[in-house]
């Protein structure tokens, strides 16, 4: 989380060694503060994930449309009709 902040002041605490051995100790509110700061900071970076979720609901709005004009032109009944479903199962 601090490397991704670049939180320098964190980061050069701790790296300075063994956190374990040293016995450091963190304040509730402090860790809460630098979660909600790294939260905060991920929202704002674009992800694949989102990217990947645009184009599927794109794709399905374009299918929609097709299946809409096919009905009214009176396609989309014959088109269903000719369709080979000898799908196998395997």
């Amino acid at each position: 989380m601090a490397r991704d902040l670049q939180d320098a002041s964190l980061l050069a605490k701790i790296e300075g060694g063994d956190l374990n051995a040293l016995e450091a100790k963190y304040h509730l509110s402090c860790l809460v503060k630098l979660r909600n700061r790294h939260r905060s900071y991920l929202r704002g970076i674009p992800n694949a994930s989102s990217k990947s979720h645009e184009m599927e609901a794109r794709a399905f709005v374009e299918l929609l449309t097709y299946i809409e004009n096919s009905v009214e032109d009176g396609d989309f009944f014959l088109s269903f009709l000719n369709c080979d479903f000898s799908m196998k199962v395997a």
